[in-house]
């Protein structure tokens, strides 16, 4: 669940983000990359231990946020509660590795013929059109890859909610994750065939989705 809503969230996030900075008209263009960039050369320890603060139920600044908007206490128990584990989770991943996927969509975006667009232009051609026929065939290699290392990122994923969570798989195990069941059976319960088991599965999961994920790309190359 967490690899897919990821994926999904992650990659939009991250074009869009580079669209807007690949943009003339946007002023600072460089600071502002450099600011997104940034929070992938912090480690998802540090990154952990940040959010289990933001997410704090009566002194985070997340909830402190949203009762100054909606000028009335807001309480909302993150951690705490099964439903938003996986959100919380979720929200500091994507706020760690959003800079990541748009720095290689920046610079397929870069390496595009700007010829292009002028001449779709005069052609009458709008955003959407542009959008589709242009900048998505030009950053496919980039989504391709990116899309791919999301993917592993999110089967391994471990140092997050482990350290979010103080070193448990969150409010009814909402937050566990395949890394962590495996070093939970290894190294708690020291059962380490069961935990070695367990990393083949999740070597064979990763290998079938990328390359189900390859096919399905280079058959959208194909009929592009």
């Amino acid at each position: 669940m967490y690899a897919i809503a990821f994926v999904a969230a992650q990659i939009p996030i991250s074009l869009g983000l580079a669209m807007l900075l690949n943009s003339p008209r946007v002023r600072g263009r460089t600071v502002f990359r450099f600011a997104f960039f940034s929070t992938n050369l912090i480690g998802p320890v540090f990154v952990a231990v940040l959010f289990a603060q933001l997410f704090d139920t009566r002194s985070g600044l997340i909830n402190l946020a949203l009762t100054r908007i909606l000028r009335r206490s807001v309480e909302i128990s993150w951690l705490g509660d099964p439903r938003l584990a996986l959100v919380s989770v979720l929200i500091a991943g994507l706020w760690l590795s959003v800079g990541f996927g748009m720095i290689y969509f920046l610079a397929a975006l870069q390496a595009t013929d700007h010829h292009l667009f002028e001449a779709a232009q005069v052609d009458g051609a709008g955003r959407w059109s542009k959008f589709w026929h242009i900048t998505l065939p030009s950053v496919r290699p980039a989504l391709v890859f990116v899309m791919l290392i999301d993917t592993v990122a999110g089967f391994q994923l471990f140092e997050l909610p482990w350290v979010m969570f103080n070193q448990s798989p969150g409010p009814n195990s909402r937050a566990l994750t395949v890394v962590m069941y495996l070093f939970q059976v290894g190294f708690q319960a020291n059962d380490l065939g069961a935990a070695s088991a367990v990393g083949w599965i999740l070597v064979a999961m990763i290998l079938l989705v990328a390359i189900a994920q390859l096919r399905f790309t280079q058959a959208g190359e194909l009929a592009h």
